[in-house]
C-alpha cells in the first residue's frame, strides 16, 4: 500500500511564483559574486526533491540528514544573507495535488555525492532551492540565532565593492572577570578620590563621611518614596485628591522614624504647608481634623514643632480651626450615628457628605489606634487642636495673637457661666457622662495652658491699642475663675460620686486657673516699667480681678486646704498659687485689701449647694484673722525645719501680712495682735525675719530645680544678689525693709 504523504491530510496554502523568482535572483547573484568553493560544493551535494523515496519501514534515525551535512547547508545561507524566507523551496502545483516527496536515506545520499558531475555547479539556483531538504513533508526548520545574527552585521561589511578582504567572522575579545573588574574600579577609585574621602593611610574610611552618604542616600529614597503623596497634597485639580492624599500621609507619619526623615528630607514642612493652605482657602472640615492629628504626630517625636515647621502662623491657624470646632467638630460627628444625628443640619451647611464622613471615621479610627487622646477620653478635634496650640504659642507672643487665644479660650468657657447656679438648685454641676466631663476638663485644661503661654511670653509693642485686649481679658478673667470655682466643687464632692479621673483632672484644670490668674495680674519683668503708661494698665488686671469676691473665696478655700495635715499634701501647690494671687491682688491697691477684711469663711467649708458662689456655713470669720491664725499655728510647730510645706506657706503668709500692714494701717493693729509673741515685743522684726528666712530658702529651691524664671537678664547678671533675679523676692525683700522701719 503506498504511503499517503501528509500532505493530502494537511493541506497547505498556495505560494506564488514570487518565493521561487525570489530565489532565482538569489542563485544568480551568488554566481555573479563568486561564491567559495566549499559552500558551492556543499550546494552541490545536496539532493534535490526528486530524490528516490525512502521505505516507510526505515527508522527514524536513517531517514534522518546526517548532522555535518545539514550544518554546511545551514551555514551556507547564513554567511552572506542567503537564509532568508526565500530559502524554503516553494511547492509546485503538482506536489500540492498529492505527490509527496521522501527525504533519501543517509547511504543514498552519499552514495549520489560520490557520482555528481562538477557541471552541476553550473545551476546556483537549482542547487540554492535544493540546498533545504523537505522531509517527510514538514516545512524547512526555521532560522536558527547564528542566521539571524548574520543580518544585524553593518552593511558596509557586507558589501564587496567596498573593496574590503574576504569577510572573517569576528572574534570576541578576552574580557576580566567581576572580581577582577570590581577589583580595578575600587582601586582607581582609591587612587583619585582618596583626599575627597578622606581616606586613612591603612585604608580605612572616615565614618562621619560614610554617614553622611547613608543619611542623603536614604533622604533621597525616602523622598522618592513619598513624592506621589506629596504631589496629591499639591495637586490643584479637587479638594477630594488633596484629602484622600493627606489622610494617607497622616497614616504613615505614625511609622517608626517617618516623622525624622520627613524633617531631614524637607518633606515635612512641604506637606504642612499644602495641608494649612487647604485649611485656610478650602474651608474642608476634613482637612481641620488632618492638621490636627499632624501637629500631635509631630509632637511626638519633635519638640520645636514651630521650628520643625517654619510656619509662624500656625498658633493662629490653630485659634481659626478651634473657632470653627465648635459649630461642627468633624472627628465628634464620626464617633457614632447619634452623634452623626445631632450634627446632621451643621455637616449639610459645611458641605460635609458620606464622603466626608468616611474619611473622618478612618483618621478616628487612626487616632484611637495610635492612642493620641488619653485612655478613656472622647477624640474630638477640639481635643487635638487645643493640644497642639499649647506647643505652638511663640516667644514672644504678639498682642493680637494673645487677643485671638483669650477670645477663643473665652468661648469655650461660656458653658460655666451657669453651672454654679444650677449647681446651688439641685443640678449636676458638669453632665453626667463620665466621658464628657473627662474631655471637657482636659479641653480647658490644654486651652488653659495656652493662654498660660501666651500671656506669659506676650511683649507689648510701641503703638499697640490695648483697649480691645483689655476688654476681653477682662471677660476671660471672670469666666477663668468661674471655672476655677467649678472645680473646687469637683474636688470637693466625694470621689466615688464621680466618674473616674473626674477628681483628679478638676484638680490640674483649677491649678492652670489659679496660674493664668497669678500672670494676669502679675506685672511681668518682660514688660517696659520704665514706661509710666504700662504701669496703671497692669494694675488695672488686678484691681479688675480684686473686685470680685468669688476670687477670695476660692483662695481662702485653697489656703485653708493646704494648711490642713489631712489634705496638705494633695492641695499644697494650689495653697502656694492661691496666696501667690493674693499678693498680687493686695500689694498695690486698696481694694483687695477692703476684700480681705470684710470676707468671712469657715475653715472646714464642704462646698454644699448653698456655698457655691460664697459661704454661707455659721461658723465662719473674717477672711485676716483666718490667715493671721494659721501663721500663728505654722510658727509654733515644732516640725518647722524638717517640714518642706509648712515653710513655705509660712513663707508666703508672712509676706501677705507684711503687704498688709505697709500697704493699710487701719490693720496694724489688728494683725499685731495676732501675730506670736509676747505683748509689747518687737513682732514686725520677726515677721520681716521670717520674710528673708523664705526668700532665700526660694531661691535655694528654684536654683535647685532650674525653675527660676530668666526674663532677658545677661548670664552674667545671674550671681546678683538674691533681689535682683526674680520680682517676687524683691518685693518681698522690700517688705521686710519697711517692717523694719514701722517697728
Amino acid at each position: 500500500m503506498p504511503v499517503t504523504s501528509r500532505s493530502t491530510k494537511r493541506k497547505q496554502p498556495p505560494r506564488t511564483n514570487s518565493d521561487q523568482s525570489s530565489n532565482e535572483s538569489t542563485g544568480s547573484e551568488n554566481e555573479k559574486h563568486g561564491l567559495p568553493l566549499k559552500i558551492a560544493r556543499s550546494a552541490e551535494l545536496t539532493p534535490t526533491s526528486s530524490s528516490s523515496r525512502t521505505p516507510q519501514n526505515l527508522s527514524i534515525s536513517r531517514r534522518m540528514k546526517s548532522r555535518s551535512e545539514f550544518t554546511r547547508s545551514v551555514s551556507g545561507n547564513s554567511v552572506f544573507g542567503a537564509g532568508s524566507r526565500s530559502a524554503t523551496p516553494p511547492h509546485d502545483k503538482d506536489a500540492s495535488q498529492g505527490t509527496s516527496t521522501l527525504t533519501p536515506p543517509p547511504e543514498s545520499q552519499s552514495q549520489t555525492s560520490k557520482h555528481e558531475t562538477p557541471f552541476q555547479g553550473k545551476k546556483p539556483a537549482e542547487n540554492s532551492i535544493s540546498a533545504v531538504p523537505a522531509t517527510l513533508g514538514m516545512p524547512a526548520p526555521r532560522r536558527t540565532y547564528s542566521q539571524v545574527r548574520s543580518f544585524l552585521a553593518p552593511i558596509e561589511d557586507l558589501d564587496p565593492d567596498l573593496n574590503t578582504p574576504a569577510l572573517s567572522i569576528p572574534r570576541l575579545t578576552t574580557t576580566q572577570s567581576y572580581n577582577d573588574l570590581l577589583q580595578s574600579e575600587s582601586q582607581e577609585e582609591l587612587q583619585q578620590d582618596t583626599s575627597a574621602k578622606n581616606i586613612t593611610f591603612n585604608g580605612e574610611t572616615d565614618l562621619r563621611s560614610i554617614t553622611e552618604m547613608r543619611v542623603k542616600g536614604e533622604s533621597r529614597r525616602f523622598g522618592d518614596d513619598i513624592e506621589y503623596v506629596l504631589e496629591g497634597l499639591e495637586d490643584e485639580g479637587g479638594v477630594k485628591v488633596r484629602r484622600a492624599s493627606a489622610v494617607e500621609f497622616v497614616t504613615r507619619m505614625h511609622e517608626k522614624g517617618f516623622v525624622l526623615r520627613a524633617r531631614a528630607s524637607d518633606v515635612l514642612g512641604r506637606a504642612w504647608r499644602a495641608i494649612h493652605r487647604s485649611v485656610l482657602e478650602a474651608g474642608d472640615r476634613v482637612f481641620d481634623a488632618i492638621a490636627a492629628i499632624f501637629i500631635c504626630l509631630v509632637a511626638r517625636e519633635l519638640q520645636d514643632v514651630s521650628g520643625a515647621l517654619q510656619d509662624s502662623k500656625l498658633p493662629s491657624t490653630f485659634c481659626f480651626i478651634l473657632n470653627r470646632a465648635r459649630e461642627f467638630d468633624g472627628l465628634e460627628a464620626g464617633a457614632s450615628d447619634s452623634s452623626w444625628a445631632i450634627y446632621a443640619d451643621v455637616a449639610k451647611r459645611a458641605g460635609v457628605g458620606k464622603v466626608e464622613r468616611k474619611q473622618l471615621c478612618a483618621l478616628l479610627a487612626l487616632c484611637q489606634n495610635i492612642k493620641l487622646a488619653p485612655a478613656g477620653q472622647m477624640t474630638t478635634t477640639r481635643l487635638l487642636v487645643s493640644h497642639g496650640m499649647s506647643l505652638l504659642v511663640p516667644k514672644p507672643t504678639t498682642g493680637s495673637l494673645l487677643l485671638d487665644i483669650i477670645t477663643s479660650a473665652s468661648a469655650y468657657m461660656d458653658v460655666f457661666d451657669t453651672r454654679l447656679a444650677g449647681y446651688s438648685t439641685g443640678l449636676n454641676v458638669l453632665p453626667p457622662s463620665g466621658a464628657g466631663s473627662l474631655h471637657l476638663l482636659q479641653l480647658m485644661n490644654n486651652i488653659l495652658r495656652s493662654c498660660q503661654l501666651a500671656i506669659d511670653q506676650y511683649e507689648q509693642g510701641e503703638d499697640e491699642d490695648l483697649s480691645l485686649l483689655q476688654k476681653e481679658t477682662e471677660v476671660f478673667a471672670n469666666r477663668v475663675m468661674m471655672l476655677c470655682r467649678v472645680c473646687q466643687v469637683l474636688m470637693a464632692n466625694d470621689p466615688e460620686d464621680l466618674e473616674d479621673e473626674v477628681s483628679a483632672l478638676s484638680g490640674q484644670c483649677a491649678l492652670g486657673c489659679l496660674k493664668t490668674l497669678v500672670l494676669l495680674t502679675s506685672n511681668l519683668a518682660h514688660h517696659d516699667q520704665s514706661s509710666p503708661e504700662l504701669e496703671p494698665k497692669t494694675n488695672q488686671f488686678a484691681a479688675f480681678v480684686a473686685q470680685n469676691p468669688l476670687a477670695f473665696h476660692i483662695i481662702a478655700y485653697f489656703v485653708t486646704k493646704g494648711g490642713d495635715p489631712s489634705t496638705q499634701s494633695t492641695q499644697f501647690e494650689h495653697a502656694c498659687l492661691g496666696l501667690a494671687l493674693l499678693l498680687n491682688l493686695v500689694k498695690d491697691g486698696s481694694t483687695g485689701v477692703k476684700q480681705v477684711r470684710s470676707l468671712d469663711i469657715y475653715d472646714g467649708c464642704l462646698l454644699n449647694r448653698k456655698c457655691s458662689t460664697e459661704c454661707q456655713c455659721k461658723n465662719r470669720k473674717p477672711q485676716l484673722a483666718s490667715y493671721s491664725g494659721m501663721y500663728r499655728k505654722l510658727q509654733s510647730e515644732s516640725t518647722l525645719q524638717t517640714d518642706f510645706h509648712a515653710t513655705f506657706l509660712l513663707g508666703y503668709l508672712a509676706v501677705l501680712l507684711g503687704l498688709l500692714v505697709v500697704n493699710d494701717e487701719s490693720v496694724k493693729d489688728a494683725i499685731y495682735e495676732e501675730l506670736p509673741g509676747l505683748s509689747g515685743s518687737n513682732k514686725f522684726e520677726d515677721l520681716a525675719q521670717s520674710i528673708e528666712q523664705f526668700v532665700h530658702a526660694y531661691e535655694k529651691v528654684a536654683q535647685a530645680t532650674k525653675i527660676r524664671i530668666d526674663r532677658g537678664e545677661d548670664e552674667e547678671d545671674e550671681d546678683e544678689d538674691m533681689g535682683g533675679g526674680d520680682a517676687g523676692s524683691g518685693i518681698a525683700l522690700d517688705v521686710a525693709k519697711r517692717l523694719r522701719e514701722i517697728s
